[in-house]
């Protein structure tokens, strides 16, 4: 820092008194006259009373600076941009540019690197341990954090769900996204005035109960026709987003009620959350997660056996049928 910063209060204090600039008697008036003598100082130092830049100078200077670790052929690994080169194999001037993109509907590759250099802020409390020895400890804590900064208002939701679909693609390359169709409806409601014709939205509602997913594209397509008119801004939504919530369809109809929502899955969370505060006080983390592994089992089983959800009988057939017709 500059003239004057690296100087204490009470040096700055001592220094006044023997110049005679603490001229009053009021003890209480010497000090707010110091004090704002001392913050006017510090903010010239600083570039005036603006110091955003200054800040964001000290903040560039950390994560150029910040050490995450080594690695063979690489060295040690100093500041983000080496971190994302030698850990993800991403270039920072395309980092920059991806980060720098202003679309409502955040690609797949900004979320991604968004998620890389998360996780490299985080991995710097313990480099060594979250990029060498337990990544999936990484991985783990990063999308928490995704989820505690979207409820934050800091990132958009898109970004946030965006990154944990592609960290999902990447654990388990076969899986496929189905986003609980109650929540669209609710979010579809973001998109339209207060006073909404309610045809439009009950229409849209119909459309997962269609028998497969051609007799629902149709009737997607006759819906965006009749009410790009009248509610542009929900039909242009709909029709980027509403992919994610036709998955079930891949699936046996006897499964369509059960997983085109995440009902089962509020109700398991439901279950494990009444459990729980019935213990209240566990003795040690591992003594809770036997709870909810035993609660899991018990429910899994229920599941196949007692009432049935999901009969994977349905599953086989349909993937037999899904082979025939291929042939």
């Amino acid at each position: 820092m500059t003239r004057g910063v690296s100087k204490t209060l009470p040096t700055r204090l001592g220094a006044r008194h023997r110049n005679g600039i603490l001229w009053t008697t009021d003890k209480r008036c010497k000090i707010t006259r110091e004090v704002t003598a001392d913050l006017f100082e510090l903010s010239q130092d600083l570039g005036g009373w603006d110091s955003l830049s200054v800040q964001q100078r000290i903040l560039s200077t950390y994560l150029n600076s910040t050490p995450l670790s080594s690695r063979l052929g690489y060295g040690e690994i100093i500041g983000i941009g080496d971190g994302l080169w030698a850990w993800y194999g991403t270039d920072l001037r395309e980092a920059n540019r991806m980060l720098a993109e202003t679309d409502a509907v955040p690609s797949p590759r900004k979320a991604e690197i968004y998620k890389q250099m998360l996780s490299l802020l985080l991995a710097e409390r313990r480099p060594s341990y979250y990029l060498l020895v337990d990544r999936q400890a990484l991985e783990a804590l990063t999308d928490r954090h995704l989820h505690l900064l979207s409820a934050a208002g800091i990132i958009d939701p898109a970004l946030r769900e965006t990154a944990l679909k592609a960290a999902i693609r990447e654990m388990l390359p076969e899986t496929v996204w189905q986003r609980c169709y109650v929540h669209f409806l609710r979010n579809a409601l973001d998109y339209v005035p207060r006073r909404v014709d309610d045809d439009c939205l009950q229409e849209l509602r119909w459309l997962y109960d269609r028998r497969d997913l051609a007799e629902a594209r149709r009737d997607l397509a006759a819906w965006l026709s009749k009410w790009s008119g009248k509610y542009p801004k929900l039909t242009g939504w709909v029709e980027e987003n509403i992919d994610e919530t036709l998955t079930f369809y891949r699936l046996p109809r006897q499964h369509h009620k059960h997983l085109k929502s995440t009902n089962m899955l509020e109700r398991l969370n439901e279950e494990i959350k009444r459990r729980t505060h019935v213990v209240r006080i566990f003795p040690n983390g591992e003594s809770c997660l036997r709870l909810v592994r035993a609660l899991a089992v018990e429910t899994h089983e229920n599941w196949l056996e007692q009432h049935r959800y999901l009969n994977m009988d349905d599953l086989r057939e349909h993937k037999k049928e899904a082979l025939r017709r291929a042939a």
